[in-house]
């Protein structure tokens, strides 16, 4: 069975909230316990959040969460693309498979098969289940798709699987000083060629573009956090810059 590593991080009022129905417990708990057998959860935690400066502290259920398969690495703190820079720099087999997930989410059982069953039809794609602009028109917000298409940037809410190889040395330079890790990625990827798809899921029967869709449960009760932190400010996310140089148009 092929190994997926699942990549994650949190924010630090979600790590540190003991309500165990709230906060990251729920999504450890569900991501522990999946079907799939060869996988590792990585969850990066950065000791200072650089926009609050607020300290990460390791919880007690974290410290005691007794699952082999997940691994805990203490971090700098990139924004929200540390769900994947740390995790890159550790892996060193271009063939490994990395699948992206947010801190807030509920995510259905099946889908690490998913992913690594789309990557053999797609071996060289990033693929996901959420994405903005079709290549062909067919879809602005191409979510709960009825056939697969390819997509100028893909939302890693619904999780996104890549090949390590996708990924040189110049990516951490590239993802300094932009707050939005969807944008990040896809512009890079589109800057190295690499195509991005929103593959359709074979047992949905209802195609309105919604959330709450496979691989999505539904959101925890969560605060608003991670880039939400910047959306009411003028920090740009770049995104002008890559449609002109043509990275976002792949």
């Amino acid at each position: 069975m092929k190994k997926a590593i699942l990549s994650l991080t949190t924010i630090p009022n979600r790590l540190n909230n003991q309500d165990l129905n709230g906060g990251l417990y729920p999504v450890i708990k569900k991501i522990t316990n999946l079907s799939y057998e060869n996988y590792e959860i990585h969850l990066n935690v950065p000791y200072f959040n650089n926009k609050t400066n607020e300290e990460y502290i390791i919880p007690s259920w974290l410290n005691d969460f007794n699952d082999e398969k997940l691994k805990v690495f203490r971090t700098e703190d990139y924004g929200s693309i540390t769900k994947l820079i740390p995790t890159l720099e550790r892996l060193t087999d271009g063939e490994d498979i990395i699948i992206t997930l947010d801190d807030d989410l509920e995510y259905m059982d099946g889908f690490i098969e998913y992913h690594l069953k789309k990557r053999e039809e797609y071996p060289d794609y990033a693929i996901g289940f959420a994405g903005i602009g079709a290549t062909d028109g067919s879809c602005h917000f191409c979510t709960t798709v009825n056939k697969d298409v390819r997509v100028k940037i893909l939302e890693g809410y619904k999780t996104v699987s890549y090949k390590r190889s996708f990924f040189d040395d110049d990516f951490k330079n590239f993802s300094i000083g932009n707050w939005n890790d969807d944008m990040i990625i896809s512009a890079y990827l589109g800057m190295k060629n690499i195509k991005k798809i929103v593959v359709s899921y074979e047992k949905d029967d209802d195609f309105t573009p919604r959330v709450e869709s496979f691989p999505i449960v539904g959101h925890l009760p969560n605060e608003r956090g991670g880039c939400w932190l910047f959306r009411s400010e003028s920090v740009p996310d770049n995104h002008e810059i890559y449609y002109k140089l043509g990275y976002l148009e792949k």
